[in-house]
């Protein structure tokens, strides 16, 4: 097997177009080689258009969020989202904001896949589990914490044995694939309506990381849906809903919160700390210093200083 970047680098070499979409040849060459493929990738994507093979794909994001689609589903995904696509389906990973995706792609034959299913009944029924039903192109599930390092880790030592090809490869292999599988169905994070709640709470979890990294920049809705892939109707009732506060609130006492570390600490004048604190505008900070604390900050300032001696 190819190494990471060499992989990404040829994937444009490696889709044939076909119509309005591409034929991921690459990986359908991959998969007659060899069943079952696995990569972990952290770079770019280069694959800029909707693209098919053969065999089922296991799209685990490790870290980063974007967008996701599949048939006609379209998914917003993060750190610990699974998408499982069918064969000879159209799908598209699209990073948030330009950044990669840290992410595990688990490619799988169809045939080698019932193979694996025919050990027993409770395995089919098992692996099943997971896979989209009759009706369904793809299928998204939210892995927890316990789930998503467990997984990486198979994944991982999945990749090893199929780049090292050691005596018995296949063996081990087919033995990573049931483990993964039994890993997924012990750990399972719970029904749809649970899975879903773990997954507003993650993002509200994600959207106050967001603010810490961009407070002093002026906020921009518009560039926070772009980052998350969801509506601005959406992200703002997650948000209230799991936080108590609305989203431009939160970043006013986040701001205020910085501005009382500065003028604890700091001798710098009041507009660098207004500023430094992500306000642009001077009255605004003291109005708003003042609603939130009940002193302006100047006097702020004058009672930390006079408490602390």
């Amino acid at each position: 097997m190819r190494s990471v970047n060499e992989l990404d680098s040829a994937s444009s070499a490696g889709l044939k177009k076909q119509n309005s979409y591409m034929v991921d040849d690459m990986t359908n060459r991959a998969l007659a080689d060899y069943p079952v493929q696995c990569v972990q990738r952290i770079n770019g994507i280069k694959q800029a258009e909707l693209h098919s093979h053969h065999g089922y794909e296991w799209y685990f994001c490790l870290a980063g969020s974007g967008g996701f689609i599949a048939g006609d589903q379209a998914y917003g995904i993060f750190a610990g989202s699974l998408i499982i696509v069918r064969p000879s389906v159209l799908h598209m990973p699209r990073p948030a904001n330009g950044q990669p995706l840290h992410r595990l792609i688990l490619s799988v034959d169809e045939r080698y896949l019932d193979r694996l299913c025919s050990v027993d009944l409770s395995t089919a029924e098992q692996v099943c589990e997971w896979l989209p039903d009759g009706a369904s192109a793809s299928v998204l599930w939210q892995l927890n914490t316990g789930q998503l390092e467990s997984v990486r880790a198979i994944l991982l030592e999945l990749e090893s044995e199929l780049a090292g090809k050691r005596e018995a490869y296949t063996l081990e292999v087919q033995s990573l694939l049931l483990r993964l599988f039994a890993v997924l169905t012990r750990q399972k994070a719970g029904p749809p309506s649970q899975q879903a709640e773990e997954r507003r709470k993650l993002l509200a979890e994600q959207m106050t990381g967001y603010i810490a990294d961009h407070y002093k920049l002026p906020f921009r809705m518009e560039e926070m849906v772009r980052y998350f892939h969801f509506s601005r109707s959406y992200l703002h009732r997650i948000f209230k809903q799991e936080t108590g506060i609305a989203i431009l609130e939160y970043l006013t006492h986040y701001r205020i919160n910085r501005a009382k570390e500065l003028l604890e600490a700091e001798s710098m004048p009041l507009i660098e700390v207004a500023v430094t604190a992500g306000f642009q505008d001077l009255s605004y900070f003291c109005r708003s210093f003042k609603r939130l604390t009940g002193v302006p900050p100047g006097r702020y300032r004058k009672l930390h200083r006079q408490g602390g001696r």
